[in-house]
């Protein structure tokens, strides 16, 4: 079965519009890229022209009557005679498109309503339709009447059938119908069969506001709402088919936005526009208040995926991108100001830090998280590696303990982590989900904008269990992603034959799946011949550096650059030139 509608089966005859032209009009000839023909009779001639190519392929004029401008299913119906209804039916067929539905189970029954005692409209009601704008002309259309003081809204189906009767009291607005009703629309009886779009509306007087502009509308039977109000698209699917454009129009309060939601969800996103009436409550209220409504409709926009957007809605940032270097752009610096023009850690991205066993990788992100904090990054930290006051202590002094311990440095420690600095109080092996649930939490109360996670050997499943290693990367990159933050994520390598040489990133122990996904990989070396070196009385150059900070991924730029570091064993720092000292962090 293929769901169709006119533009479906426009664009289908659009594919095939040589065909197409020769079984309308068979005597016509292609001319460049026209097909001419005398008349909408067939007989030889240029007077009516057809175009073929390009965007516009099946836009037609007879120039000899000023007829046409439509599309191939309106030279359909201006050759063959055919209503609007008529033609779709007929191209289906031409089309081999077999719409046999299967047989869906319905347990509900309804009923058709009794041939109601009405009455003409009376003076009484004459003046509330006045009253809010809507003309005599424009209620007979749609053939509402009177009974026992209350008016009379006839749900009739397009082929002239009696379907639902709907009352409202006149004197206060209450509503009531027939037993059982059938949940169709309200307004089917003045559409006529060459109307292509349509209005849904929240109620039948809002129904007829837009009818007294000259807008084709129709009404929902239950308001609006979800579930069970919206029980009338299943039964007018088929109906609604025919609509190339849906405008709804529902009350601009909650239940409108739960109807509007369900609508376009099921009648398709691609042809259901919503309008926005802005300060008014309704249709009606727009025409009483003396306003255009075909404005408002023509204004109407599709309700887009939320993740469907336009290049343009991210103009300025780009050109900011284009305009500033790494060092104005956002994000994390690194401690060292060497690296300040190469590498950013920046928010919606995710990196990993890799090494081998005792090399030190732990040391050093706290190193960085230390300088994030005097950069105003908040953090929330999972070192499920050693328990929250061994963390802390390594921290501390990196912060600077180490320079004054007294009482004023307690003081300010507490003021530099303080509000900046969160744990995830656990160690040993997590489960990934919990973490993943803290973090969520962490970031909606706390606003933490760094999340660290040492290690990924410590987050629950076992050290082969590839895939679930890869699920866990890929929710962090998400998490970074929806939340605009910086995700931490300290790796370990596979076993070397010795550690004489720097890992790369082929050498992270796990599925390759993890740096292929993250924005940025680190490899922290330690630098274990020179201490070799030096433990055994050799010279050792006081270029060698302690510790190498390889870069091997960085997506934004490229970039990869290559750092040595020299370790302070007293502030546990590490430092970007050999002769730096520990930086200042409080004093």
């Amino acid at each position: 079965m293929i769901e169709t509608t006119p533009r479906d089966l426009n664009n289908r005859l659009q594919a095939r519009i040589e065909g197409v032209l020769s079984y309308l009009l068979p005597d016509g000839k292609q001319r460049g890229g026209e097909w001419m023909v005398g008349s909408l009779a067939g007989e030889p001639g240029k007077s009516l022209s057809v175009r073929m190519i390009g965007g516009k392929a099946g836009v037609w004029s007879d120039f000899a009557t000023g007829v046409g401008g439509g599309d191939l299913l309106d030279l359909w119906g201006a050759v063959k005679g055919l209503t609007f209804v008529e033609v779709l039916a007929e191209v289906k067929g031409y089309l081999g498109i077999d719409e046999d539905r299967p047989k869906l189970i319905n347990r509900k029954k309804y009923k058709k309503p009794e041939k109601p005692d009405i009455h003409k409209v009376s003076q009484g009601l004459f003046e509330w339709f006045k009253k809010r704008k809507i003309s005599k002309e424009t209620y007979s259309l749609l053939r509402v009447a009177e009974q026992n003081g209350a008016m009379v809204f006839p749900y009739i189906s397009p082929g002239g059938e009696l379907e639902l009767l709907k009352y409202r009291s006149i004197v206060e607005k209450k509503f009531w119908s027939n037993q059982d009703p059938i949940p169709c629309l309200f307004g089917w009886q003045a559409v006529e069969d060459n109307v292509r779009d349509i209005v849904i509306t929240e109620g039948e007087i809002d129904c007829l506001s837009f009818w007294e502009k000259g807008i084709p509308a129709l009404s929902i039977p239950k308001g609006a709402g979800s579930g069970e109000k919206q029980s009338w698209i299943s039964y007018e699917y088929d109906r609604l088919k025919r609509f190339d454009k849906i405008y709804i129009c529902m009350d601009g309060d909650k239940s409108g936005e739960e109807a509007n939601i369900e609508i376009i969800e099921r009648l398709g996103r691609d042809r259901c526009l919503i309008v926005d009436l802005h300060i008014y409550k309704d249709a009606n209220e727009v025409i009483c208040a003396g306003d255009d409504l075909q404005i408002f409709v023509d204004n109407a926009r599709t309700r887009d995926p939320e993740e469907l957007c336009q290049l343009s809605d991210f103009h300025d940032e780009i050109l900011k991108e284009l305009q500033f270097g790494i060092a104005d752009a956002p994000g994390m610096r690194l401690p060292w100001s060497k690296s300040h023009e190469e590498v950013k850690l920046r928010p919606s991205e995710t990196t990993v830090w890799a090494g081998i066993n005792s090399h030190g990788k732990s040391v050093l992100v706290s190193n960085v998280i230390v300088d994030g904090l005097s950069q105003g990054e908040k953090f929330c930290v999972a070192s499920m590696e050693m328990p929250a006051v061994s963390f802390g202590n390594e921290l501390y002094r990196q912060v600077g303990w180490c320079h004054s311990p007294g009482s004023v440095m307690k003081d300010n420690l507490f003021d530099f982590v303080d509000n900046g600095l969160w744990i995830f109080n656990s160690y040993g092996t997590s489960k990934a989900v919990k973490i993943l649930e803290v973090f969520d939490y962490a970031r909606k109360r706390y606003g933490i904008t760094q999340f660290v996670i040492d290690s990924l050997a410590k987050c629950g499943f076992d050290e082969d269990d590839y895939n679930s290693q890869k699920m866990l990367v890929d929710r962090l990159v998400d998490f970074a992603l929806e939340n605009n933050v910086h995700v931490h994520l300290v790796v370990h390598v596979r076993k070397q034959a010795n550690e004489d040489s720097i890992p790369g990133k082929f050498d992270v122990k796990g599925t390759g799946a993890i740096i292929d996904m993250v924005s940025n990989s680190f490899v922290v070396w330690r630098n274990k011949p020179k201490e070799m070196t030096a433990k055994e009385g050799g010279h050792v150059k006081d270029s060698d550096p302690d510790t190498v900070l390889n870069c091997v991924k960085q997506r934004k730029t490229g970039v990869e650059p290559m750092y040595n570091l020299w370790f302070d064993k007293h502030s546990r720092q590490y430092l970007g030139h050999r002769d730096d000292m520990p930086k200042q962090y409080i004093f």
